[in-house]
């Protein structure tokens, strides 16, 4: 995180980069979804343990790699002549550890920088507590408690909303930011994000699923979808991937992937303009507490907050489960326990996205004030 901050000094770079690279991170997110099918599929593993000690070997293997590929060629700035670095040893570990806690301090005292963690944390953490809702809904509320019977839709939801984020949310959250600044850029993606979490009541809504199905124009998507399909089978045959072939026969749920080019500019948006503004957060703790300076503090700080709310998210998103009765070893749910199900999962990070918009909404970092900043550090530094 700490390299990517300091890899330029340009307000509107640096939110195209921090896009760029979240572009790039939702490809894992086409994929991961189809890790569960490939694990329950009986041609594929004999037992769901197998295939998770298999798959794991794999997927260990493949971040094993990539993981080690930054260290070996991502370039940092030049600190050649960068004042006040810290030697460090085995005599320094003291003191390192030291000046460590005093830079968390003083992290902490920056209010702009307290700001974007608070409203990582509600709109991260929002979309974290239900993220599992969505399957649920689409398994015991539009079919009925069977799996079989959803079969891949809950991977196809969540494969559809990273392709629609990394190649349409992110361009164009990149676009409203440098127009209009990043803070307001974000407060205009939580809007159109808590917009599309209140079409999920339509969206996925079995019965408007099935009027659609029936309509001429469902239906000409439907018989288009099948012959790709029925073009590409043979194929996905000889690959072993029959697993990925949808079945239209029994309709198509295509309502439930209309909210998804607006609900993602949820967590579109957050990792893209957040990462950028903690950037011109780095130059206004320079500025206000010199060198050296702590891009790699607040990385960690930052992501620190984000990995602590994913737990509590999870142990939330559990409890939520509990109060309103759900019982996932259960084939059916009471009608009762859906309506819930289906309110919570709107309601929660509608209302966690609201609160990250107000939250930010006196963030005073402008661009103005960034440019003022960099210009003052270049004076202070002498340099060209």
């Amino acid at each position: 995180m700490g390299l990517g901050y300091e890899m330029t000094t340009d307000y509107n770079e640096r939110t195209r980069l921090m896009g760029f690279a979240n572009t790039v991170g939702q490809i894992a997110w086409m994929v991961v979804p189809w890790f569960w099918v490939i694990i329950a599929n009986p041609k594929m593993y004999a037992t769901q343990v197998e295939g998770v000690n298999q798959l794991a070997v794999y997927v260990g293997i493949i971040c094993m790699v990539l993981g080690v590929l930054p260290a070996l060629f991502c370039k940092g700035i030049d600190a050649a002549h960068m004042d006040n670095r810290k030697e460090i040893s085995f005599k320094t570990i003291g003191s390192s550890f030291k000046d460590l806690f005093f830079s968390i301090k003083q992290v902490s005292q920056n209010k702009p920088f307290m700001k974007l963690c608070a409203a990582t944390f509600l709109v991260f953490n929002g979309f974290q507590i239900v993220a599992s809702f969505s399957v649920f809904i689409i398994v015991f509320y539009m079919y009925n408690g069977s799996y079989e019977g959803a079969g891949t839709w809950p991977a196809w939801f969540a494969t559809v909303s990273a392709i629609l984020t990394a190649f349409f949310v992110i361009p164009v959250v990149t676009r409203i930011s440098n127009v209009w600044g990043k803070k307001n850029a974000f407060v205009i993606a939580s809007v159109i994000s808590m917009v599309g979490y209140l079409l999920k009541w339509w969206g996925f809504d079995k019965g408007l699923n099935n009027s659609f199905n029936n309509t001429n124009i469902g239906q000409s998507m439907n018989q288009g979808l099948q012959s790709f399909f029925d073009f590409i089978s043979p194929t996905l045959q000889q690959l072993n991937m029959s697993w990925f072939v949808i079945d239209t026969s029994n309709g198509v749920p295509w309502l439930m992937f209309f909210p998804i080019p607006l609900l993602a500019f949820g967590l579109g948006s957050l990792f893209t303009l957040m990462m950028s503004m903690t950037a011109d957060v780095c130059d206004l703790d320079e500025l206000n507490n010199g060198m050296p300076r702590k891009e790699g503090t607040f990385g960690a700080i930052y992501w620190w907050m984000v990995k602590l709310g994913q737990g509590l998210a999870l142990v939330i998103g559990g409890f939520v489960l509990k109060a309103i009765g759900f019982d996932g070893g259960l084939t059916a749910q009471s009608a009762e326990t859906l309506v819930q199900l289906r309110l919570m999962d709107i309601f929660i990070p509608t209302l966690t996205a609201g609160i990250a918009a107000w939250v930010m909404w006196n963030y005073d970092l402008s661009e103005e004030k960034a440019r003022e900043i960099k210009a003052e550090l270049v004076k202070r530094r002498g340099e060209l």
